[in-house]
């Protein structure tokens, strides 16, 4: 990886985490405006999985690509899935989207969806399908945002 691309990698993580940190933020004080903490704490791996497909559709290397799509697969299906990998890294912290999610929610489907598209993601080589399927997951889990 070259300098300028360990850089831009850099800057994009430092956004997503600042972003999880205004979301925490957000949460938190939607807690005190009726939602519960708990309720207020269950779509956080969740959004952190959106952030880090988006991440990873941003991305501008294969293996940039690859990471970001396993940490998806950590976010959503927490350190008991079958696809976790701890190496890749745990944004999460253990969480799991999936977990929290009932699972008629239209949400646990994306989250399903985002699953097995992120699982193909991480076994390709190339960057144009590695790129267009790390943007289906990010549209995926972004849909409901719209």
């Amino acid at each position: 990886m070259s300098i300028a691309t360990d850089s831009t990698e850099r800057l994009r993580h430092a956004r997503a985490r600042f972003r999880r940190v205004s979301i925490a933020g957000v949460l938190v004080t939607a807690g005190f405006a009726g939602l519960s903490h708990a309720e207020a704490e269950v779509r956080d791996p969740y959004r952190i999985a959106a952030e880090h497909a988006g991440l990873a559709a941003e991305a501008r290397s294969v293996a940039a690509i690859h990471q970001h799509l396993q940490h998806v697969l950590n976010c959503l299906e927490g350190r008991d899935g079958q696809d976790f990998n701890a190496l890749a890294g745990d944004p999460c912290g253990g969480s799991s989207a999936l977990a929290t999610l009932p699972n008629s929610s239209a949400d646990h489907v994306r989250a399903s969806k985002a699953i097995a598209l992120a699982r193909v993601g991480i076994t390709l080589h190339h960057m144009a399908p590695s790129h267009y399927v790390a943007a289906a997951v990010h549209a995926i889990l972004i849909e409901n945002q719209h």
